[in-house]
């Protein structure tokens, strides 16, 4: 007795057949598309399936620390770990806040550019070289640098008096210990964990570093 062929067979080939052209059209797709995947957090190109890059370094992902006159101030994980810690020495050696609370941190590039141009326009270029780094070339555009607050105003004209301070005295003896270190020409401007970088860079590298890995925006 002869049965009648089952409904499954006779749709297995027309089902096979369809998936397999699927798959091929999807990887033929995906081979000829101009365009890599973009990590929606990142904003990383993947590289068209291939590893994922590793997320950011959570030690260097921007935070916020409290400020001098009450603003909030950004700066790298690591280096408000590490501004704590002077702190917190400074507090036991007899200095009360608002000492070493920092007036500035991190910049964007836009902050950095209005502030070279308001320099420029005040002193000269020249001049402004000295207190101010170009755009693109500035420790503070890292999230590693920090203007410290001494008990002065932080002004170019204040910075023989700032360096008579005691704040400064202390930091010029205590601050390499601790990992911080100063640019010369400014007695407020310290760097954490690297002596500045008069070249610029150091800072170069580490913002397009910064940038790619995620951790600048």
């Amino acid at each position: 007795m002869q049965h009648a062929p089952s409904p499954w067979l006779t749709l297995t080939p027309w089902l096979f057949g369809g998936l397999s052209l699927l798959a091929l059209g999807l990887l033929a797709r995906r081979r000829s598309s101009p365009f890599a995947p973009i990590d929606p957090d990142l904003g990383i190109v993947n590289g068209g399936g291939g590893t994922s890059p590793p997320p950011p370094d959570p030690a260097k992902q921007l935070v916020r620390v409290e400020g001098y006159g009450g603003r909030w101030v950004r700066l790298r994980g690591d280096v408000a770990a590490a501004l704590a810690r002077l702190q917190q020495e400074a507090r036991a050696a007899g200095f009360a806040a608002p000492l070493f609370l920092p007036v500035s941190g991190y910049r964007t590039r836009a902050e950095q550019e209005d502030l070279w141009t308001h320099a420029v326009a005040r002193h000269g270029a020249d001049k402004a070289s000295r207190y101010v780094a170009h755009p693109g070339s500035s420790a503070h555009e890292t999230g590693r640098a920090a203007d410290l607050w001494l008990g002065l105003p932080i002004d170019s004209d204040n910075q023989e008096a700032l360096l008579k301070t005691a704040a400064f005295q202390w930091l010029k003896a205590n601050g390499e210990r601790l990992g911080w270190y100063n640019y010369e020409a400014e007695a407020w401007h310290w760097e954490a964990f690297k002596k500045h970088d008069s070249t610029g860079a150091i800072y170069r590298a580490e913002i397009a570093q910064g940038a790619k890995e995620g951790w600048l925006r």
